[in-house]
């Protein structure tokens, strides 16, 4: 068959190539966790030194509430009775003179 003076040839085999396929891009790596270590402090961490004393504090407190509630104190009785017994212990720990110094600035 002839048309317009070029010769059509039955089915061919394209010319053109398929693109090869494209590879994923790699997984993002972790940070790592040695570089954001940090140094300790070069004066040491704080350490108040009645830290262990309050957490001391603390669990007598919670002894002597259950204690309160399962003897049948009143509420008022055992609040008042705990109250003196953080007001004594602050006394305490803070030393002799203490109140005087806070009602007695230095001039």
């Amino acid at each position: 068959m002839e048309s317009c003076g070029s010769i059509e040839e039955g089915c061919t085999t394209p010319k053109h190539l398929m693109p090869e396929a494209f590879q994923c891009p790699p997984p993002p790596r972790k940070k790592s966790r040695g570089e954001s270590k940090r140094e300790p402090p070069k004066n040491g961490y704080f350490q108040p030194p009645d830290l262990d004393s309050l957490f001391t504090m603390n669990s007598i407190l919670n002894r002597l509430w259950i204690v309160g509630i399962l003897e049948g104190i009143s509420l008022f009785t055992h609040l008042k009775f705990l109250s003196k017994l953080v007001a004594f212990h602050r006394q305490q720990l803070r030393g002799p003179g203490f109140a005087a110094r806070q009602t007695h600035p230095a001039k």
